[in-house]
């Protein structure tokens, strides 16, 4: 019964303590920088629309129609940034 117990303990202080993050591309428009169009995202040297910034597109999507694609652009691959607010 005790080690259950202790199971039970741990599994849901991880789940407790845990963060989640999830945006939706599909309420960006199409063809316009994520860095320009998020007030969440950014890029390392926090130039958004620029060539470290990505693109949203509609090819490969999972789910839904719109999705992000990062490739090399001739100086080096785009470069979005998730800041979490010095967590």
């Amino acid at each position: 019964m005790k080690i259950k117990y202790l199971l039970c303990l741990v599994f849901f202080s991880n789940y407790i303590m845990s963060q989640s993050f999830q945006d939706d591309f599909e309420s960006y428009s199409l063809g316009s920088y994520l860095g320009s169009s998020s007030l969440t995202w950014t890029t390392w040297s926090g130039v958004t629309g620029g060539n470290e910034d990505v693109t949203i597109g509609d090819v490969n999507a999972h789910s839904g129609t719109q999705s992000i694609y990062f490739s090399s652009t001739g100086g080096g691959p785009q470069d979005v940034v998730l800041p979490f607010g010095g967590e």
